[in-house]
């Protein structure tokens, strides 16, 4: 009598065919982009580009730009500005047209701690020399920017955030922007990953 070798697979071949299929969905989960979080990341990675870009352009150049953050608007927008000798005007480049959120979209900018955001006290009253009531008189008048980005390669720095209406909080995407026009995105956490 010969003993004959049952044809089949065996536990342990089961189990490695296992362990490689989960792995390899794990690993196209990660690969694929969340698509929830994919509209406020875009619009970070977007703004700190741009803001790369527009700081190396003025040093090559010689320019002085801004940007304009309307925080009054519904949905907010931002535009990017150039300092000529009529004063700021808006930017007229392909890349730095004005950008309006998507609708649902919250964004929230933060200056660091600059004149604007106190009392001015060269004016008298309530008023300083940023507030929107001094240009009312004007209304093509341009608003001078919140965030400058100079020919000496310095730009105000400045920090935003996007989420959109009903995602989570660990969802938001925060951009932060230093003195050299760097800018840093991060997802979930009020503080920049160290």
């Amino acid at each position: 009598m010969s003993l004959r070798r049952a044809r089949g697979f065996t536990l342990l071949e089961i189990l490695l065919v296992m362990v490689i299929l989960g792995m390899s969905a794990m690993f196209v989960t990660i690969a694929v982009p969340n698509q929830n979080a994919k509209a406020e990341q875009t619009e970070a990675l977007r703004l700190g580009m741009l803001v790369e870009i527009l700081s190396d352009d003025a040093i090559r150049r010689g320019e002085d730009y801004g940007i304009y953050f309307d925080q009054s608007a519904q949905p907010m927008s931002y535009r990017f500005l150039i300092l000529t000798a009529d004063g700021w005007q808006p930017l007229e480049h392909r890349l730095a047209e004005k950008v309006t959120m998507e609708k649902g979209m919250a964004m929230s900018v933060t200056v660091d701690g600059f004149a604007w955001q106190q009392k001015d006290s060269l004016f008298e009253g309530d008023d300083s020399l940023f507030e929107p009531s001094r240009f009312e008189q004007d209304e093509d008048k341009i608003e001078p920017p919140q965030v400058l980005i100079l020919s000496s390669g310095e730009v105000t720095p400045f920090e935003a955030d996007w989420l959109e209406q009903g995602k989570e909080e660990s969802q938001r995407w925060f951009l932060r922007v230093n003195e050299l026009g760097k800018g840093d995105c991060w997802q979930g956490a009020e503080h920049a990953p160290q």
